[in-house]
C-alpha cells in the first residue's frame, strides 16, 4: 500500500482502544530491545490475553498458551477488577470506556506508535491490521500468535534516522501475512516464524539485514520487487508453496539459502544481484551463497537460473583466488570472451572482428610487400575466413597458391587467426549447449 493524497492521516496510538488494551498497565519506555520492564509487560500481557481469549474453553486456552509459551492462567477470563482497570484506562486515555469485542478485527491502521511496541506472547484472535502504521521505536512480536490474517501493508518500522529492529521471531500466523510496501529501516527478524497462509513482501524495503532462519512459509511466498539493501538470510527456511523473487533487488550481499527447502515453483525473473565485493571474506560468503543456489536450481533442472548463479559464483572465485594469478587470468578471459560460456554474441563478435581485421591486415601487408603476392580485397577476405576455420581445410583445398605466396607478416596474422578460430567456435558451441542443453 503506497501512501497517496487519499491516505488517511496517522493518529497517535494513545487514543487507539486496542493499543490501550495492550498497555493498560503502562507503556514501555526506552529504545533498547532488551531494556523492557518484564513485570510491566507481564501485567499488560495478562490484560490483553485475558480479553482476547474470552469465550474460549479450557482446552483451547491451554493449547493457545502452549503456542504462546506462557502460563495457562494468562488466558483465564478476566476478573471484574481487571475489567474495571481496562474501562478506567480507556476512559482516561480516549474518553470512552467501551471495551472492544474480542471477536471483532483489531485495527491499528494509520497509527503512530511513539514508544516501543513490546507485544511478546500476545494472542491475536481475529484479523489484525497494521496497515500504514508507523513504529517510531522497535517493535517486538516475539512468540505471538495471529489466528487469522495480519496486514502490515505500507507500514514503516522506525525511520532512516532511527533504525530500530522489528522482531517477529517464533511468531505463528495461521492466516495470510501482508507486508506489501512495508519499510524496515532497522533489522527485520522472522527467525522460526510459521506462516500457514500466503506471505506477501511485495515491494518491501529491507534497509538493514533481514533474517528468515528456519522460517516456514506454508502458502505462497511472494517477494516480488522486494529490495534487500543488506544481507538476506534464509538459512534452513522452508517454502512449501510457490515462491517468487521476481524483480527483487539484492543490493550489497548475495541471498543465503543454505539448508533451505525451495519448491520447483520458484521464480527469479529479472532479479538484480549485487556487484562482486572486493573484500575476501565477503566474496567468500557470496561465493558459498551462489554455490548453494546453483545446486538448488540444478536439482530442479532450472538451467537458466543454475547458470546465472554459477556465473556469479565464478566471479566471486576470482576475488577469492586472487593469489593464484594464472587461475584468475584464465577465469577473467573466460568471463570477458564468453560470459563463462553463456554468451552467443561475444564469440561471434570477436570472430567477426578477427575476420575483418585479418582481411585488412593481410591485404595491406601483401599490397605493400616487395616480394609478396598481389591479393585482391576479396581474396584477402576469403583467406581471412579460411584462417579462422583452418581445421576444416578450406584454405589448403581452395587457396593453396595464395597461402604459399604469403609474406611472413601475413603468415603471423594467419597463425593468430588459426589459433583463435577453434577456441571461439568452441565457446560458441558451449554457449549453445548451455542455453539449449544440447548433449
Amino acid at each position: 500500500m503506497t501512501e497517496t493524497a487519499d491516505t488517511p492521516p496517522r493518529k497517535d496510538a494513545s487514543t487507539n482502544p486496542w493499543y490501550i488494551l495492550m498497555t493498560v498497565a503502562g507503556e514501555q519506555e526506552g529504545v533498547g530491545l532488551f531494556t523492557n520492564d518484564s513485570a510491566l509487560h507481564a501485567r499488560n500481557q495478562r490484560y490483553w490475553n485475558g480479553w482476547a481469549a474470552a469465550g474460549l474453553d479450557t482446552d483451547a486456552r491451554a493449547k493457545c498458551a502452549e503456542s504462546l509459551d506462557v502460563a495457562p492462567e494468562t488466558l483465564d477470563p478476566l476478573t471484574e477488577d481487571e475489567l474495571a482497570d481496562i474501562r478506567n484506562a480507556l476512559q482516561q486515555r480516549c474518553g470512552d470506556s467501551t471495551i472492544p469485542d474480542p471477536r471483532d478485527q483489531v485495527n491499528f491502521s494509520n497509527t503512530i506508535f511513539p514508544h516501543r511496541l513490546f507485544a511478546r506472547g500476545l494472542y491475536f484472535r481475529e484479523y489484525v491490521s497494521f496497515t500504514n502504521a508507523e513504529f517510531s521505536e522497535s517493535a517486538t512480536f516475539y512468540k505471538s500468535v495471529f489466528c487469522k490474517d495480519v496486514s502490515f501493508n505500507g507500514a514503516k518500522f522506525a525511520s532512516e534516522r532511527y533504525r530500530r529492529s522489528a522482531i517477529f521471531t517464533d511468531v505463528f500466523i495461521f492466516g495470510n501475512a501482508q507486508f506489501e510496501d512495508t519499510k524496515f529501516f532497522g533489522f527485520a527478524h522472522f527467525n522460526n516464524a510459521e506462516i500457514s497462509g500466503n506471505t506477501h513482501f511485495i515491494s518491501t524495503k529491507f534497509c538493514q539485514d533481514s533474517y528468515f532462519q528456519k522460517t516456514i512459509f506454508s502458502g505462497n511466498g511472494v517477494f516480488k520487487s522486494a529490495k534487500f539493501s543488506k544481507g538476506a538470510d534464509f538459512l534452513a527456511a522452508e517454502f512449501k508453496g510457490p515462491v517468487s523473487f521476481a524483480d527483487a533487488t539484492f543490493e550489497t550481499r548475495a541471498p543465503r539459502f543454505m539448508d533451505a527447502k525451495l519448491p520447483e515453483a520458484v521464480t527469479w525473473r529479472r532479479i538484480r544481484l549485487p556487484p562482486v565485493p572486493d573484500d575476501l571474506d565477503k566474496a567468500t560468503d557470496d561465493m558459498e551463497a551462489y554455490e548453494r543456489l546453483k545446486l538448488l536450481m540444478g536439482d530442479q533442472n532450472k538451467h537458466y537460473d543454475e547458470h546465472k548463479f554459477l556465473r556469479m559464483e565464478l566471479q566471486c572465485r576470482e576475488v577469492v583466488n586472487k593469489r593464484r594469478p594464472l587461475q584468475v587470468l584464465a577465469s577473467c578471459l573466460f568471463r570477458r570472451v564468453s560470459d563463462y560460456g553463456w554468451s552467443l554474441g561475444r564469440p561471434l563478435l570477436i570472430m567477426l572482428v578477427l575476420w575483418a581485421l585479418g582481411a585488412v591486415a593481410i591485404y595491406l601487408i601483401e599490397q605493400y610487400a616487395e616480394a609478396g603476392s598481389c591479393l585482391s580485397a576479396w581474396q584477402a577476405a576469403a583467406l581471412s575466413f579460411s584462417n579462422l576455420f583452418a581445421f576444416l581445410g578450406f584454405g589448403l583445398h581452395i587457396m593453396r597458391d595464395e597461402i604459399m605466396g604469403l609474406t611472413w607478416r601475413s603468415e603471423l596474422v594467419a597463425g593468430i587467426q588459426i589459433f583463435c578460430g577453434p577456441i571461439l567456435l568452441f565457446l560458441l558451441g558451449l554457449a549453445l549447449r548451455n542455453r539449449f542443453r544440447l548433449g
